[in-house]
Parts: structure tokens; C-alpha cells; sequence
């Protein structure tokens, strides 16, 4: 597996095109690969290990680095998450359930 370099953590934030969201999942794809390495290490089963890691992904990807005025995953604090979270999410998913937000 590829060493993590600092660079992975870096948002690109150029036009918002298909074309840079490939390029930003290629790069943020490293870290999504350590952190299910890092669960299952852990002790959590592959699936529940798979589901973290989906739900990180999906916060990064399509909150953080569209969303939000961050430039690096390791900006990512606790105000950062309540919007997320208390805002963002349910907006998005008229219905969310309570047990998914809890799992995030």
C-alpha cells in the first residue's frame, strides 16, 4: 500500500468539474484505504469496517471538499461535523434516520 504523504490530505478546489473529482478521489483514495486497513486491525469485521469507511468517504468527498471552505482533511474539527451532521445531512436526506447519523 502506498505511503501516506501530506499531499493526500490536500483538497483540490478548481472548477467543481467531473474531471477534478476524479483527480480528487485518486488522491484522497490512500487515506480511505489506511482507514479500513486501520479498522480491521482493530478488530471490526470487513462489512462494518466497509461501512466507516463508505461514510468517511462521503463526508470528505461530497461535503468537505465541495461544501466547506476546508483545504486539507486534517482541518476537520468538531464545528465542522455539527454542520455537517446537524445541518447539511438531514437537508440533503429529507428522512434521515436517526440511527444513520449515529453511525457517522
Amino acid at each position: 500500500m502506498e505511503k501516506i504523504k501530506n499531499e493526500h490530505f490536500e483538497c483540490i478546489k478548481e472548477d467543481n468539474s467531473e474531471e477534478e473529482y476524479e483527480k480528487q478521489w485518486r488522491r484522497s483514495k490512500i487515506i480511505f484505504d489506511h482507514f479500513y486497513e486501520y479498522l480491521k486491525n482493530k478488530g471490526l469485521k470487513e462489512s462494518i469496517a466497509s461501512k466507516r469507511t463508505e461514510m468517511v468517504a462521503f463526508f470528505i468527498m461530497d461535503y468537505l471538499f465541495v461544501y466547506d471552505n476546508a483545504t486539507s482533511v486534517l482541518e476537520v474539527d468538531g464545528d465542522i461535523i455539527r454542520r455537517f451532521l446537524g445541518n447539511w445531512y438531514i437537508r440533503k436526506f429529507m428522512n434521515p434516520k436517526i440511527s444513520e447519523i449515529k453511525e457517522m
